[in-house]
């Protein structure tokens, strides 16, 4: 038998067992909780947002907008910034209140069970105090 034969079935075979693996691991794994959804969900919203702020900064750059469309255009995305910034902070802030557990990380959930630590050691976020 051929060593390229080989390595093919053996990539074949990874191709075919991953999706299934993974499927598997995430079933495993459960569902986080609402609140951690609705976090990621407004966090994708600020990303999204700073995005538009930077296209619209662009095309004032390429001479597309004026100052003043530009101006008009980026106060309406700086006021829902804003209030999502404000909603992600308000979120996090009853999530403390829900979850006086100091051990978990608010980020990623996860509990710490160094003492003392000041960083979560899955995400690298600092751990309140």
């Amino acid at each position: 038998m051929d060593i390229t034969l080989l390595f093919y079935y053996v990539l074949l075979l990874v191709i075919i067992v991953f999706p299934f693996a993974y499927v598997q691991q995430r079933l495993k794994k459960g569902f986080e909780s609402h609140s951690y959804q609705e976090t990621g969900h407004l966090e994708t919203k600020r990303l999204m947002l700073l995005d538009n702020l930077r296209d619209l900064r662009t095309e004032m750059d390429m001479q597309k907008l004026t100052l003043s469309e530009f101006q008009d255009l980026s106060s309406e995305i700086v006021g829902n910034l804003q209030e999502v910034d404000k909603e992600i902070s308000e979120q996090k802030l009853s999530f403390q209140k829900t979850n006086p557990n100091k051990n978990e990380c608010m980020e990623c959930h996860y509990i710490v069970k160094i003492e003392g630590a000041k960083f979560c050691p899955m995400c690298g976020t600092q751990l309140s105090v």
